[in-house]
């Protein structure tokens, strides 16, 4: 039986031998056979367990390093993108140095435009309410947790406790 099952298989399999081994048992004695047959279905779901874990350290480890690279990689954007804004304000600081307001090239085409126009709110308070939107309320979740978690009463919430999770040391 042991040896060839996978890991969900396992669960089933103890139980169907602890089954047999309740019926089977003479004055609370468990036959050998199917002693030994339990302690290889639990040295094999071990086995597998710790294999299991094995992957799942290795896929930590592959997370960790794209969250690395990836930081590395925001960084450099970042930097390239700083350095693009830099050039291009340096172009435009010398174009109007020189009261250039257009250059053609086989390539491009640079011009220097006018900005669209835009709003500037100066006192949000003398604004018409027409210009507001309704917004609708939002349910802070955490705010209520706190407040569960503090032993207060919250109509129409809960604390739930979860039940049982795998933590890995």
């Amino acid at each position: 039986m042991a040896g060839t099952m996978k890991l969900y298989e396992i669960p089933a399999a103890y139980e169907a031998l602890w089954q047999q081994v309740e019926t089977e048992a003479v004055d609370g004695e468990i036959d050998a056979e199917l002693n030994e047959q339990l302690a290889a279905i639990e040295d094999e779901f071990h086995t597998k367990a710790e294999n299991l874990v094995k992957v799942v350290r290795s896929l930590e480890a592959s997370a960790a390093t794209c969250k690395e690279e990836a930081k590395r990689l925001t960084e450099r954007a970042r930097t390239t993108a700083n350095k693009v804004s830099w050039l291009k304000g340096y172009l435009f600081d010398q174009m109007q140095a020189i009261g250039c307001d257009r250059v053609n090239s086989d390539l491009f085409a640079i011009t220097l435009a006018k900005k669209p126009p835009r709003c500037h709110i100066v006192d949000e308070d003398l604004i018409s309410d027409v210009y507001f939107a309704a917004q609708d309320p939002k349910l802070l979740k955490a705010d209520v947790l706190k407040a569960l978690k503090a032993g207060d009463d919250v109509l129409g919430a809960e604390l739930v406790t979860g039940e049982q999770t795998l933590r890995i040391k």
